[in-house]
């Protein structure tokens, strides 16, 4: 449907009326034309004006709330507490050793009930008053079918305005008891605000955004709709900033104590499909806040999971080292099988070739039936292999779906399906996988709306090599952007996408150790050298600084060794050898079983790689918003704290503290690339 074709203005509210003929007339004059500025602003992926405006400001606790801890301590001595430095509120909260309150007695008790009676009783120890959890929203219940555990994110509204990320997650396990909260609703949020009507309208602010993005625009934006109500939001269309039109919000953005502004939120699609941008505009001082890219990308018959890349198969390139593989939906994960034949559509994912980079099939391979089996010439150069390659895309997009789904990221946990049958979540997003994307080289890269939106999932080929090689037979590339998916859903909630932004999240990283985990032997070691995209970029062993490994001669970081790292990719390769660490030790402990796709929670024999998989999936779900190593750790100890009987929380937590990650690792913060060991 058009749009611009069925819509019409609606005329101008008591908040921004007749801002929108002012902003147009503005443009219409010259004074909104787009000069790109002399500018490094997007020499990195994400911006916040925020990180220069809280240089050095550290908040501190209140003494209601030092008092209510001493007071916890003495009821659970190893109470592990971080805290925001904007706010000075308690950031995370957990046990180390066991859970935060005891069971809950009682038959039909819902877990909201436990999680808001359990806030309410202990607001001095959250930081926090009567008065800034007396309105908040319910965004995601997202309930653990393998552990029992529902997690429950809840985010702050003032004004019928809701605070920017300003979420306070609960996790509380099967028996009722609270396992952790993640908190960032900011404290005095009433007399924080600046202001409570724009001085911009949406129209304004989208231009903005555009000269921000030093894209010029020859058209002003429009007005195809605007609500009436509290929030103030409105549709416009910008074709030449965004493919989709702009749905802008009112929202409130914490910057820290004391001060909270009034902003326009909405997200860009950018026309050349490399980006998915989440923007904040200042509404008074019309000043670009934060700017945020939903796409990940990688600096990166059927190769049959476990099988690498051509490279790792036999016969090697140019032999085809392809299998044929029969009947690999799992049920359970897929109920209605991956696709009913012909083009390579189904309920997971939809893949196709997008050489000409506009969003839409160049062509449908189609498969014979449900038989997908095309020839291949590695040869050559990759367009004479494009059915192939995109039958592997295919293949690949919906074995991590079922794998993972065995792991707990299922319809509840924001996985990407088109029906969800009924199993909870939003439905209607899977993945759109874009074979021999046009729109760039020698990468990949991953666009993950929230829950309900399809994600998109753009496959390179690359000029390294002679001919070039094409990402879509490197599966751990392939695993690596899926994986981005995986983490964005799950950190935060499955209706939030923007809990990944900041320098020290470790998305990167979590990709990375997911693509080790999909592509592992038997008869690997923990010693041997692994590595992402050697295929693709026709590399030796990775495209990292290092490659990962437990033998220190090999990969000798630690904690600290992300400082001077790059942002993402450089941070994000530490956290994965972290997590290679905590892997290789439960390996050590438990053994290595070559099927990831049937996995057991209540089998005390099940393997180490299997329960690894688990404690990482499990604990993106238990991980603050905007999270530092020592919130991923934590996630990870309170999955295991809550699963097979404890059993592997001394071995987890021994394997984080030999890279430095043990109970005195000091995070330095959210945006900070300088911890201690």
């Amino acid at each position: 449907m058009n749009l611009r074709a069925t819509l019409r203005p609606i005329p101008g509210s008591r908040r921004w009326a007749g801002r929108a003929f002012a902003a147009a007339m503005l443009f219409a004059t010259g004074a909104w034309a787009v000069v790109p500025p002399a500018s490094d602003r997007h020499e990195q992926r994400n911006f916040d004006a925020r990180t220069r405006q809280t240089i050095g400001f550290e908040a501190q606790p209140t003494d209601q709330h030092l008092a209510a801890l001493a007071a916890a301590r003495v009821q659970i001595p190893e109470l592990a507490v971080t805290y925001e430095a904007t706010s000075g509120a308690p950031r995370t909260i957990y046990n180390r050793m066991g859970y935060l309150s005891a069971p809950k007695l009682g038959a039909g008790t819902e877990a909201l009930d436990t999680a808001l009676g359990y806030l309410r009783q202990n607001l001095d120890l959250l930081g926090l008053s009567a008065a800034d959890i007396a309105n908040f929203e319910v965004t995601d219940t997202v309930f653990s079918k393998l552990s029992g555990s529902t997690h429950i994110y809840l985010r702050q509204v003032y004004q019928g305005l809701p605070v920017y990320n300003g979420q306070l997650q609960i996790n509380v396990n099967r028996e009722g008891r609270i396992i952790s909260v993640n908190n960032a609703f900011l404290p005095g949020l009433a007399s924080s605000i600046n202001t409570t009507e724009p001085a911009i309208d949406p129209l304004s602010a989208i231009l903005v955004a555009a000269d921000h993005l030093q894209i010029s625009l020859a058209r002003a934006p429009e007005l195809l709709t605007k609500e009436d109500d509290s929030r103030g939001g409105a549709l416009v269309a910008a074709e030449e900033l965004s493919q989709q039109p702009i749905e802008a919000k009112l929202m409130w953005l914490p910057i820290r104590e004391g001060d909270a502004r009034l902003v326009w939120a909405f997200q860009v699609v950018t026309v050349d499909n490399a980006h998915w941008y989440e923007m904040t505009v200042d509404a008074v001082s019309a000043e670009v806040m934060t700017r945020f890219d939903w796409t990940n990308s990688g600096t990166y018959r059927v190769y049959e999971q476990p099988v690498e890349d051509p490279d790792d198969s036999t016969p090697a390139p140019p032999g085809d080292g392809r299998t044929l593989v029969v009947n690999p939906e799992n049920a359970t994960a897929s109920p209605s099988g991956w696709f009913t034949g012909g083009t390579m559509a189904g309920n997971n994912a939809h893949a196709c070739p997008d050489i000409v980079n506009n969003n839409i099939c160049d062509s449908e391979p189609q498969c014979a039936g449900t038989t997908c089996d095309f020839g291949i010439d590695l040869s050559a150069a990759p367009n004479a292999s494009i059915p192939a390659a995109t039958a592997n895309l295919f293949y690949w997009n919906n074995t991590i779906h079922d794998i993972q789904y065995q792991y707990g990221f299922d319809e509840a946990g924001g996985n990407f399906q088109e029906n969800n049958f009924g199993n909870g979540g939003a439905g209607s997003d899977s993945v759109n996988a874009d074979a021999q994307d046009g729109s760039g080289n020698c990468n990949a890269n991953f666009s993950t709306p929230t829950d309900g939106g399809n994600p998109r999932m753009q496959m390179f080929t690359c000029t390294n090599a002679t001919p070039a090689r094409d990402g879509d037979y490197d599966n751990g590339v392939i695993v690596h952007e899926y994986g981005h998916g995986i983490s964005i859903r799950q950190v935060g909630g499955p209706g939030n996408s923007s809990c990944l932004n900041n320098s020290q999240q470790a998305g990167e990283g979590w990709s990375d150790w997911l693509a080790l985990v999909y592509t592992a032997r038997a008869s690997h070691t923990g010693a041997l050298p692994r590595g992402l995209g050697a295929y693709l970029f026709n590399s030796a062993v990775t495209i990292r600084d290092l490659p990962y490994s437990t033998d220190n001669a090999v990969n000798n970081w630690t904690y600290e060794s992300i400082s001077g790292a790059s942002v993402p990719h450089g941070v994000g390769s530490r956290w994965a050898q972290a997590a290679w660490d905590v892997y290789w030790a439960l390996v050590d402990k438990h053994g290595f079983s070559g099927d990831l796709a049937n996995f057991n929670i209540n089998n005390p024999n099940e393997a180490g790689n299997k329960r690894a998989l688990f404690y990482i999936n499990e604990g993106l779900k238990n991980t603050a918003c905007s999270p530092t190593f020592v919130n991923n750790r934590d996630g990870i100890i309170q999955a295991a704290t809550d699963n097979f009987g404890g059993a592997d929380v001394c071995d987890i937590w021994m394997a984080f503290a030999a890279f430095g990650l043990g109970t005195d690792a000091v995070s330095g913060g959210s945006n900070s690339t300088n911890p201690t060991n």
